[in-house]
């Protein structure tokens, strides 16, 4: 017998919940949790890579389910705010269609910082410019495209390399004293401190060129809605207190802008639902976003 979706998912809690002696609820509670705290041990792991503190960050989900299990993927890392923009459900495809016209060259050369010059400098980065103007589709004028340079440097002996990036002035001695000083800021945020008495290696150039595509104003604000859209209430379960409770359902379009109201909530739109725990307060601010800010 073929079962859909919703039969499967609802055979495998049945089993689950036989195999290890729980209720169904606690088996399905169980699963969430695990997808939920693998998720976060692979944020943890990718925010200890960049030198920051989870804690110091608001969480911005986006895809289909992403807000329905933001809230309690932000609680396991510590994270207080929550941000959901407008049209989160089909972020990847409105993110084709806005983001800028992009195109990025990279040559290796590799050379002791030590003997990096202006004339390689110009060399290198005006040999990728040309690229990019050959290969980046002409939406605008050549003058609107903007250029981004950064560098692949390590220190000698070592088998991984940070990116650099700095802002190419017209002094170029101050150019390569700037890369130095990004490279170095960029280390000690990663690993603590640097390494002054060993030589900088430089690996790769790298320049990207973008050109912003000029869409009109598409925020998802409603700027004539009143209250807090509130349709009805729902009996689901909270993640937060492992327990059925009645949530209040909100329709995300009739939230008026700035109004606050609190969780236990379920926040519809057409592209996507959020999942507000008890306790948590949220909004819709001025760019259409959905905020949610956690209990302690």
């Amino acid at each position: 017998m073929k079962l859909d979706q919703s039969a499967s998912e609802r055979a495998l809690k049945t089993m689950l919940a036989d195999a290890l002696g729980i209720t169904t609820q606690e088996a399905a509670f169980g699963v969430h949790a695990i997808v939920n705290e693998n998720m976060a041990s692979a944020a943890k792991a990718y925010v200890s890579e960049k030198g920051e503190n989870p804690k110091a960050c608001a969480l911005v989900a986006f895809g289909g389910a992403g807000p329905v299990h933001a809230c309690d993927l932000a609680a396991r890392l510590g994270i207080k705010t929550v941000l959901i923009p407008p049209r989160a459900g089909v972020a990847a495809a409105f993110g084709m269609i806005v983001a800028p016209v992009t195109y990025g060259a990279v040559r290796s050369r590799r050379t002791l910082f030590s003997h990096l010059t202006p004339s390689i400098l110009n060399e290198v980065f005006g040999e990728m410019q040309q690229e990019c103007l050959q290969r980046i589709p002409s939406v605008q004028g050549q003058s609107e495209i903007a250029y981004a340079y950064s560098v692949d440097m390590r220190y000698l002996g070592q088998g991984y390399n940070v990116n650099a990036t700095f802002v190419r002035g017209t002094d170029p001695l101050q150019t390569i004293d700037s890369l130095r000083q990004s490279f170095e800021n960029i280390y000690t945020k990663l690993y603590g401190r640097i390494f002054a008495d060993i030589p900088l290696e430089v690996m790769n150039f790298r320049l990207t060129a973008s050109i912003d595509r000029h869409i009109v104003n598409v925020g998802g604000i409603n700027t004539g809605a009143l209250g807090d859209g509130k349709v009805g209430v729902r009996r689901a379960f909270c993640t937060k207190r492992r327990q059925w409770e009645i949530f209040s359902v909100h329709r995300r379009i009739d939230i008026e802008p700035g109004l606050t109201f609190s969780g236990p909530a379920i926040v519809e739109e057409n592209e996507s639902t959020t999942i507000v725990p008890s306790g948590a307060s949220v909004r819709i601010d001025v760019h259409g976003s959905l905020i949610v800010e956690l209990a302690d």
